[in-house]
């Protein structure tokens, strides 16, 4: 089942990118890749192009 554009983009700016950027702050790399890894799925899923 894919995933709605506006949804999937919700969840990456509003849940996602700040706490990419809280574990950025912290230096914690496995946490951004985890996160970064997570984005990509959701926008995968909603055919959205991945960075």
């Amino acid at each position: 089942m894919k995933l709605f554009k506006s949804n999937a983009q919700e969840i990456i700016f509003r849940w996602l990118q700040p706490a990419w950027f809280k574990a950025k702050q912290a230096g914690d790399k496995e946490q951004m890749q985890h996160y970064n890894n997570l984005a990509n799925y959701l926008r995968r899923a909603a055919g959205l192009p991945t960075q």
